[in-house]
């Protein structure tokens, strides 16, 4: 995938993370997103980087160093709702399904709630 194109995912995740779990972007440090989650009722802040074939999840002001997940894989590349629903996993502290894929119509109604 390149640069471009990794650029259009991250900006569509971002976008199917504040329609599908109200986490918003709110800046970015050193050209990485950060974005706030309001779940279950405390905020919490995440950095949110695209590593190049993975997105790295880094809650702000912890000691935990984070989880990547991957978005290039050996069945092809993962769509934003996928990822996404995957992100918010690790936000939440959940388990991910990894079999759960997104479906086309699925992101594309995921990404008409943000319009």
């Amino acid at each position: 995938m390149n640069k471009q194109t990794r650029a259009k995912l991250m900006t569509d995740v971002l976008v199917c993370l504040k329609s599908g779990y109200r986490i918003e972007l709110v800046g970015s440090v050193r050209n990485c997103p950060v974005v706030a989650d309001q779940w279950p009722h405390k905020a919490a802040y995440y950095s949110v980087g695209d590593n190049g074939g993975e997105i790295h999840v880094h809650e702000l002001n912890s000691s935990d160093p984070g989880r990547s997940v991957a978005y290039e894989t050996i069945d092809g590349n993962m769509n934003a709702g996928t990822m996404a629903y995957r992100v918010a996993c690790v936000m939440h502290k959940e388990k991910i399904d990894w079999a759960l894929r997104f479906s086309a119509e699925e992101l594309e109604i995921l990404m008409a709630q943000a319009a």
